[in-house]
């Protein structure tokens, strides 16, 4: 028998400098003896004062005993300074449209896969929480805009745990509280 829930998680991020993080926050726990579907509906960030956003990413992964498994990438770049607050959403449902770039052409920016960003988040056994550069996945290949990419929905095992990693990069000491909030839809099935 399939159930399902709703996740609807909140966070506060921690400021360093010019910097808030999430460190390796837990989103969902698998319960045991069951197997879940996830899928992604979107992931914000709001502030209760008023700076903007210069670089930001957010990374969903999963923990398992011996495993780490990355299923949601989600980025932003904005060198102009004029996001006060950052929404992805899922990017089967939600489809990119085109924008111009400035100089009078046309792009589609969801079309990058995955395996395409830079990325040093898993080494030497654990995963790299740290708000330093290795966050800013996508700088090499970015133009300003936001990115999410990953599956309508993937799986994960009993025991296995959902994790949420993000920076967000500033031009100067940001004032005030970050939050960020992670929506799920889990399907569990027997295992």
């Amino acid at each position: 028998m399939t159930t399902y829930s709703f996740v609807d998680q909140e966070y506060t991020y921690t400021q360093s400098g010019n910097n808030i993080y999430l460190q390796g926050n837990t989103v969902y726990t698998v319960p045991s003896g069951k197997i879940a579907k996830v899928k992604f509906d979107s992931f914000h960030l709001s502030q209760s004062a008023d700076n903007t956003f210069n670089n930001t990413s957010a990374m969903l992964y999963s923990q398992g005993t011996n495993s780490r498994r990355k299923h949601m990438f989600l980025s932003y770049r904005g060198d102009t300074g004029d996001a006060s607050s950052l929404h992805w959403y899922n990017p089967m449902d939600y489809r990119s449209a085109s924008f111009a770039t400035g100089n009078g052409t046309t792009i589609n920016r969801y079309d990058y896969t995955m395996s395409a960003m830079n990325q040093d988040w898993s080494r030497n056994g654990a995963v790299d929480t740290t708000p330093d550069s290795n966050q800013i996945y996508d700088v090499a290949q970015s133009i300003e805009g936001s990115k999410s990419l990953g599956p309508d929905y993937w799986y994960m095992g009993a025991g296995e745990v959902l994790k949420v990693i993000s920076q967000s990069e500033f031009a100067s000491t940001p004032s005030g509280s970050f939050y960020g909030n992670a929506r799920l839809m889990v399907f569990l099935e027997d295992a």
